[in-house]
Protein backbone atom coordinates (compact mmCIF):
# COMPACT_ATOMS: atom_id res chain seq x y z
CA UNK A 1 0.00 0.00 0.00
CA UNK A 2 2.85 2.55 0.44
CA UNK A 3 4.50 1.73 -2.87
CA UNK A 4 1.15 2.60 -4.41
CA UNK A 5 0.90 6.03 -2.16
CA UNK A 6 4.63 6.91 -3.02
CA UNK A 7 3.93 6.00 -6.87
CA UNK A 8 0.98 8.09 -6.72
CA UNK A 9 2.78 11.10 -5.08
CA UNK A 10 5.80 10.44 -7.35
CA UNK A 11 3.64 10.58 -10.18
CA UNK A 12 1.83 13.94 -9.50
CA UNK A 13 4.89 15.78 -9.01
CA UNK A 14 6.20 14.78 -11.83
CA UNK A 15 3.33 15.88 -14.04
CA UNK A 16 2.79 19.04 -12.42
CA UNK A 17 6.90 19.66 -12.91
CA UNK A 18 6.41 18.83 -16.50
CA UNK A 19 3.58 21.68 -16.80
CA UNK A 20 5.71 23.86 -15.05
CA UNK A 21 8.13 23.84 -18.70
CA UNK A 22 6.04 26.26 -20.94
CA UNK A 23 8.33 24.90 -23.70
CA UNK A 24 7.21 21.12 -23.57
CA UNK A 25 3.80 22.00 -23.47
CA UNK A 26 3.46 24.24 -26.82
CA UNK A 27 2.28 22.63 -29.55
CA UNK A 28 4.01 20.83 -32.51
CA UNK A 29 3.94 23.71 -34.79
CA UNK A 30 5.10 26.41 -32.53
CA UNK A 31 8.00 24.24 -31.54
CA UNK A 32 8.99 24.34 -35.26
CA UNK A 33 9.11 27.54 -35.69
CA UNK A 34 10.24 28.18 -32.27
CA UNK A 35 13.59 26.12 -33.22
CA UNK A 36 13.77 27.31 -36.80
CA UNK A 37 13.96 31.23 -35.25
CA UNK A 38 16.56 29.99 -32.41
CA UNK A 39 18.89 28.39 -34.82
CA UNK A 40 18.67 31.21 -37.18
CA UNK A 41 20.06 33.61 -34.67
CA UNK A 42 22.61 31.05 -34.08
CA UNK A 43 21.70 30.03 -30.49
CA UNK A 44 20.78 26.44 -31.19
CA UNK A 45 22.72 25.98 -27.97
CA UNK A 46 20.79 28.18 -25.84
CA UNK A 47 19.38 27.27 -21.99
CA UNK A 48 15.37 26.77 -22.05
CA UNK A 49 15.17 30.26 -19.99
CA UNK A 50 16.79 32.28 -23.35
CA UNK A 51 14.09 29.91 -25.73
CA UNK A 52 11.32 31.04 -23.09
CA UNK A 53 11.96 34.25 -23.53
CA UNK A 54 12.12 34.16 -27.33
CA UNK A 55 9.14 32.81 -27.55
CA UNK A 56 6.91 35.50 -25.39
CA UNK A 57 8.19 37.90 -28.34
CA UNK A 58 5.61 36.29 -30.55
CA UNK A 59 4.19 33.27 -29.02
CA UNK A 60 0.65 35.97 -29.03
CA UNK A 61 0.43 35.65 -32.79
CA UNK A 62 0.16 31.51 -32.67
CA UNK A 63 -3.33 31.94 -31.85
CA UNK A 64 -6.16 30.12 -34.43
CA UNK A 65 -5.11 29.49 -37.80
CA UNK A 66 -1.80 31.34 -38.48
CA UNK A 67 1.41 31.16 -41.00
CA UNK A 68 4.51 31.84 -40.45
CA UNK A 69 7.02 33.10 -43.13
CA UNK A 70 10.63 34.35 -41.60
CA UNK A 71 14.12 35.54 -43.54
CA UNK A 72 17.37 35.24 -41.83
CA UNK A 73 20.61 36.82 -42.81
CA UNK A 74 21.39 34.30 -45.93
CA UNK A 75 17.75 34.69 -47.73
CA UNK A 76 18.90 38.39 -49.53
CA UNK A 77 20.93 37.33 -52.66
CA UNK A 78 22.64 40.46 -52.67
CA UNK A 79 23.73 40.00 -48.87
CA UNK A 80 27.33 40.82 -47.38
CA UNK A 81 26.01 39.88 -44.30
CA UNK A 82 25.34 35.81 -44.69
CA UNK A 83 28.06 34.56 -41.96
CA UNK A 84 27.74 37.79 -40.08
CA UNK A 85 28.32 36.54 -35.79
CA UNK A 86 25.13 39.22 -35.76
CA UNK A 87 22.02 37.06 -36.68
CA UNK A 88 18.53 38.86 -38.27
CA UNK A 89 15.37 37.31 -38.24
CA UNK A 90 12.35 38.99 -39.72
CA UNK A 91 9.25 36.67 -38.81
CA UNK A 92 6.04 37.81 -40.59
CA UNK A 93 2.59 35.59 -38.65
CA UNK A 94 -0.62 36.44 -40.26
CA UNK A 95 -3.40 35.03 -38.60
CA UNK A 96 -7.33 35.39 -38.36
CA UNK A 97 -7.42 38.46 -36.51
CA UNK A 98 -4.28 40.72 -37.41
CA UNK A 99 -1.40 40.75 -39.02
CA UNK A 100 2.22 40.49 -36.99
CA UNK A 101 5.58 41.53 -38.16
CA UNK A 102 8.35 40.78 -35.93
CA UNK A 103 12.54 41.82 -36.09
CA UNK A 104 14.64 40.12 -33.82
CA UNK A 105 18.58 41.11 -33.59
CA UNK A 106 21.24 39.12 -31.92
CA UNK A 107 23.88 40.76 -30.89
CA UNK A 108 26.28 37.88 -29.38
CA UNK A 109 29.11 40.15 -27.78
CA UNK A 110 26.57 42.36 -25.94
CA UNK A 111 24.52 38.76 -25.05
CA UNK A 112 21.56 40.27 -25.92
CA UNK A 113 18.88 40.24 -28.69
CA UNK A 114 17.29 43.42 -29.78
CA UNK A 115 13.52 43.00 -31.17
CA UNK A 116 10.56 45.05 -32.39
CA UNK A 117 6.92 43.89 -32.63
CA UNK A 118 4.77 45.11 -34.79
CA UNK A 119 0.35 44.39 -34.97
CA UNK A 120 -1.50 45.91 -37.53
CA UNK A 121 -5.42 45.89 -37.50
CA UNK A 122 -8.10 46.41 -39.94
CA UNK A 123 -11.60 47.44 -39.53
CA UNK A 124 -14.22 50.09 -40.53
CA UNK A 125 -13.20 53.69 -40.50
CA UNK A 126 -16.25 54.75 -37.54
CA UNK A 127 -14.38 51.49 -35.35
CA UNK A 128 -10.81 53.43 -35.69
CA UNK A 129 -12.41 56.66 -35.05
CA UNK A 130 -13.96 55.08 -31.93
CA UNK A 131 -10.59 53.57 -30.85
CA UNK A 132 -8.89 56.97 -31.87
CA UNK A 133 -10.57 58.54 -29.94
CA UNK A 134 -10.24 56.31 -26.43
CA UNK A 135 -6.84 56.40 -27.10
CA UNK A 136 -6.56 60.34 -26.95
CA UNK A 137 -8.06 59.98 -23.41
CA UNK A 138 -5.89 57.26 -22.38
CA UNK A 139 -3.75 58.91 -19.50
CA UNK A 140 -0.98 56.10 -19.79
CA UNK A 141 -0.57 57.48 -23.86
CA UNK A 142 1.07 60.63 -24.71
CA UNK A 143 -0.50 61.94 -28.11
CA UNK A 144 3.08 62.60 -30.44
CA UNK A 145 1.54 63.58 -34.03
CA UNK A 146 -1.97 64.21 -34.78
CA UNK A 147 -2.75 64.69 -39.02
CA UNK A 148 -6.39 64.66 -40.39
CA UNK A 149 -6.28 61.12 -41.55
CA UNK A 150 -4.01 59.39 -38.32
CA UNK A 151 -2.93 59.62 -35.27
CA UNK A 152 0.33 58.92 -33.26
CA UNK A 153 1.03 57.99 -30.01
CA UNK A 154 3.24 56.76 -27.47
CA UNK A 155 3.10 54.62 -24.40
CA UNK A 156 4.41 56.96 -21.65
CA UNK A 157 8.02 55.59 -20.25
CA UNK A 158 8.17 52.81 -22.64
CA UNK A 159 9.25 52.49 -26.51
CA UNK A 160 5.95 51.30 -27.37
CA UNK A 161 3.14 52.96 -30.10
CA UNK A 162 -0.35 53.00 -31.42
CA UNK A 163 -0.77 54.69 -34.77
CA UNK A 164 -4.47 55.12 -35.94
CA UNK A 165 -4.89 55.44 -39.70
CA UNK A 166 -8.22 55.93 -41.19
CA UNK A 167 -9.48 56.63 -44.73
CA UNK A 168 -13.45 56.11 -45.22
CA UNK A 169 -14.51 53.43 -45.27
CA UNK A 170 -11.87 51.77 -43.62
CA UNK A 171 -9.18 51.99 -40.85
CA UNK A 172 -6.01 50.15 -39.62
CA UNK A 173 -4.44 50.37 -36.37
CA UNK A 174 -0.57 49.59 -35.63
CA UNK A 175 0.63 48.21 -32.24
CA UNK A 176 4.34 49.17 -32.34
CA UNK A 177 6.99 48.05 -29.28
CA UNK A 178 10.37 47.27 -29.03
CA UNK A 179 12.65 45.44 -26.41
CA UNK A 180 15.67 43.33 -25.15
CA UNK A 181 16.32 40.09 -24.33
CA UNK A 182 19.26 38.86 -22.49
CA UNK A 183 20.93 35.55 -23.35
CA UNK A 184 23.38 35.07 -21.69
CA UNK A 185 21.65 32.62 -18.99
CA UNK A 186 20.97 34.07 -15.29
CA UNK A 187 21.98 30.88 -13.59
Amino acid sequence: MNKLLYVCVFLLFSLNAKALDKLSSIPEPNQKLLNSVVKELGLSNTNKEVKEKIYGIFDMSLEGQWYSYWVGNGDLEKSKFKGDKVRIVELIIPNNNRIYVFTLVNFPDANQIFYTRRQFVEGSSKLGLDMFEKAKENSKLKKIHEADNYGFFNEKGFVSFEIYHVKVPDSMVSYIDCGIVDTKPTK
